[in-house]
């Protein structure tokens, strides 16, 4: 079975009218739901939007005349509203960006004034792996493309929205059923009046909402008032098990998914455990407006290098031109290349030699370069000399080269067919499973990220090392990278603080999207000290301040207070820690007016209960679990015992 730990859980739903977030299945950090998408920008506040109106002279057909929209995204995460709530429920709770695994973009008109080209609106998929949230490559008419020209310069009226439906991957809600069912049987009833086999994801779910005896699967007994857990949990595993997202008929429509037909699915009697936990998907709905975005800036040199005319000169006779492109994540280490081979047989009598063309992808347009045998690579496409009568098809294969260390070796995915002049690959096309890790300069400022990617092929046990240091104002980011056959593939990861105080190790993890920032670790954020006092009858109250432990050094700090009593002998006080390699607190008896303080403990963790006897000394037998654990499993990172309470040394 699948090892789903630290997976969203769509059973705990965590939601507020400013964050929406899934507590981690097992273990793990809680997974935030972008508010909204937005166009990405560049560290100098560019745009990363870029139009292409492209002529190839003497070539009038729709390979030689057209335009290409390429943007990127980002998500507007409310990470530390996020923090905090998760926090209520967690106190050593950590959140991160929810990953985000396939889905499709369009662009959609927002007034009728002017009517739009089709190709301008037809579904595009996105590309989920480069360094933004997503990637949004659209080849479109020649006509299409002078529109957005003009809407982003402000000669014409036209208003664009866009649309994104992405997919999330979680495990789904559980519940103590057991179902059993024949496939083609529930299936035709699902499909009842949808002859495409696509359905809107509110119409499975309300199949399933309808009365049980209406639908042919046989239920164990279902405990009361689980009808509405019941119908989701269905309709996210039967989505799983036969269907895939697909592009919504419209704008205002639900997201729809695609139904595999009969001949791709086991149609054998089956039974699900639905108290197991199974990965599934679910679909989630955007809208932005990246058009209106660019034109916000109100910078004319912006809106003037967004838009490139490029003209090429004619391509000769008798060939075919294919232009292939990729969207990968970027600054690969470890990776020694990546690119794709370009084949056609003979294909006599038109044609009597063989076609092979290999191409490398570099980033950071991650173009495909062609050798030519003039000596000058051609970039993002291939001209193909094929017969007068010839039809386009050809395979491509992907490959991949790791070079880790003394471990270098070629990997080739299978061959696909094509017969289109575009070809846009995914990382999934390739023989490599991708690992993109970045850091903000936030927590680069306080640290070093150090990690190791370790993975097994056959016999060989192989690492690749990889750090992350402070860098421009962006932050940094690291790709890395094993073979798709590999094994026992994680990632380890530590912080060395600059400042010299202990390492910090955060839980491994497997390959994917990591974005780490000091919200990665429980030492930062909002912390709550939970403070007893054992007084006895008639005694005087006891008055103790806190800190943070990184003003304790500040007299001009303005502590917190608390005050006890035999009356009231418990009190919490919070605080944040702006640092989460100094998560831990001071505190001290507050002097009397007039009367110098005394020193401040130790720094001390927030998720002990500090137990104090009736003159502000510690009291014994506190407990704690450690906020900063090390790799081994040992004390708290850099923890010192003062009087049995946990602490950390300044």
């Amino acid at each position: 079975m699948t090892d789903l730990t630290g997976l969203p859980d769509f059973a705990a739903m965590i939601a507020s009218s400013e964050a929406t977030m899934f507590a981690p299945f097992g273990s793990g950090s809680y997974y935030v739901l972008p508010q909204q998408l937005q166009l990405a920008m560049n560290a100098d506040g560019s745009p990363k939007f870029e139009l292409d109106l492209v002529q190839y002279l003497g070539d009038l057909t729709a390979s030689g005349q057209y335009a290409e929209v390429d943007f990127s995204l980002a998500g507007d995460f409310p990470m530390n509203t996020a923090l905090s709530l998760a926090r209520t429920t967690a106190p050593a709770a950590t959140v991160k960006p929810i990953t985000m695994d396939s889905g499709f973009g369009r662009l959609y008109a927002t007034a009728s004034t002017v009517p739009l080209p089709a190709d301008m609106l037809t579904p595009a998929p996105l590309g989920w792996w480069s360094g933004d949230l997503a990637r949004w490559t659209i080849r479109m008419s020649p006509d299409a493309g002078e529109l957005i020209k003009g809407a982003l310069q402000g000669q014409s009226s036209l208003l664009l929205g866009a649309r994104v439906e992405a997919a999330v991957s979680g495990v789904a809600p559980r519940l103590q059923v057991f179902a059993q069912f024949d496939p083609t049987a529930l299936l035709t009833a699902l499909l009842t009046g949808h002859a495409d086999r696509s359905m809107a994801v509110p119409d499975v779910l309300s199949f399933f909402t309808a009365p049980l005896s209406n639908y042919p699967v046989t239920l164990t007994a279902v405990p009361n008032g689980s009808a509405d857990d019941l119908a989701q949990i269905m309709t996210d595993r039967v989505i799983a098990a036969y269907a895939a997202l697909t592009p919504s008929p419209g704008v205002t429509d639900a997201a729809f998914v695609q139904f595999r037909p009969m001949n791709q699915i086991d149609t054998a009697l089956t039974r699900w455990d639905l108290s197991q936990p199974t990965l599934v998907m679910r679909p989630w709905i955007y809208t932005l407006d990246p058009i209106g975005s660019v034109r916000a800036l109100n910078n004319p040199a912006v809106l003037a290098s967004v838009v490139k005319e490029i003209t090429i000169p004619a391509m000769s006779l008798g060939f075919q031109r294919v232009y292939l492109t990729a969207s990968l994540p970027p600054a690969r280490v470890g990776i020694g290349a990546v690119g794709a081979r370009l084949q056609m047989p003979p294909n006599p009598p038109v044609r009597f030699f063989s076609i092979s063309e290999a191409a490398t992808i570099t980033p950071p347009d991650d173009l495909a370069i062609f050798p030519s045998a003039a000596g000058l690579p051609t970039t993002g496409y291939i001209d193909l000399m094929l017969g007068a009568t010839e039809p386009l098809q050809y395979t491509v294969t992907c490959f991949g080269v790791i070079a880790a260390g003394e471990f270098v070796q070629e990997y080739d995915s299978a061959a696909q067919p094509h017969t289109e002049n575009w070809v846009q690959l995914e990382a999934g096309d390739f023989p490599l499973t991708f690992a993109y890790v970045s850091a903000t300069a936030t927590l680069l400022n306080l640290a070093t990220i150090n990690g190791v990617l370790s993975y097994e092929v056959g016999t060989h046990q192989v690492q690749q090392s990889f750090s992350l240091v402070a860098g421009d104002s962006s932050g940094a980011e690291v790709t890395v990278a094993a073979p798709s056959i590999a094994t026992d593939v994680s990632i380890a990861l530590r912080a060395v603080p600059l400042d010299g105080s202990s390492v910090v190790s955060l839980p491994a993890t497997g390959p994917g999207r990591i974005q780490l920032d000091v919200i990665s670790f429980p030492g930062f954020g909002p912390h709550t000290v939970s403070v007893q006092c054992q007084f006895n009858a008639g005694a005087a109250p006891l008055f103790i301040e806190f800190v943070p432990e990184l003003q304790a050094s500040n007299a001009q700090a303005t502590p917190g207070k608390v005050a006890l009593t035999a009356d009231q002998p418990a009190a919490t006080w919070g605080y944040v820690a702006t640092s989460p390699f100094h998560p831990g607190y001071c505190f001290r008896v507050a002097a009397a007016p007039g009367s110098a303080g005394s020193p401040w403990s130790a720094p001390c963790l927030p998720d002990a209960v500090l137990m104090l006897n009736a003159d502000g000394t510690v009291a014994p037998e506190p407990t704690s679990s450690p906020l900063n654990a090390t790799s081994a499993g040992g004390p708290p990172s850099g923890a010192t015992a003062q009087s049995q309470v946990p602490s950390l040394t300044l």
